[in-house]
């Protein structure tokens, strides 16, 4: 029941064998185009996904600022409509609603965090809100399968590339 209650209709597709009779689009058969199913989605994937990557950072200043970047972005974003954030070595992100209960165990992981391993990608791919990957070292484009999320991905670094202009500046990124 949990699960019901944090979904959102994405759309319709053809209906498939098995398909409970709550999720059939009842308005599409009267109209008579066919058995149609809602095809619905997590409201978690929908919420923007902070993605913190530690590894080789080109200075102890240039870990701190992602690490604090990653901090700032996140209680900013859980203030506003909660957020997930994706730590080094986790396969699943953190939750943190609007309420920041979950924020001073999060707090803790980034205060203790290791700059030897990096974040799990597969979790933020496929998501439909916004994907914000701070790095500790220059990057000059996401990774692969960040860069095409339907939200779109940001990039946060410690330092500005050659030839580009930053849209934005949060602890020192």
């Amino acid at each position: 029941l949990i699960a019901a209650a944090e979904t959102e209709i994405d759309g319709l597709r053809p209906f498939r064998e098995g398909t409970p009779a709550s999720r059939i689009h009842w308005p599409s058969a009267a109209r008579g185009h066919g058995l149609m199913e809602r095809k619905l989605i997590s409201e978690a994937d929908s919420r923007p996904l902070v993605v913190l990557d530690p590894r080789a950072p080109s200075s102890q200043d240039a870990l701190d600022n992602a690490v604090r970047a990653a901090a700032s972005l996140t209680v900013h974003f859980a203030r506003r409509s909660g957020v997930s954030l994706l730590l080094p070595g986790d396969r699943r992100a953190h939750v943190i609603e609007k309420d920041l209960l979950a924020w001073p165990a999060a707090h803790v992981r980034l205060a203790l965090l290791d700059e030897s391993t990096g974040p799990s990608l597969v979790a933020a791919q496929n998501r439909r809100g916004l994907v914000v990957l701070v790095a500790a070292r220059p990057l000059d484009r996401p990774p692969r399968g960040l860069g095409r999320t339907p939200g779109g991905c940001i990039l946060v670094m410690p330092s500005a590339l050659p030839n580009r202009r930053p849209v934005l500046e949060v602890a020192g990124c």
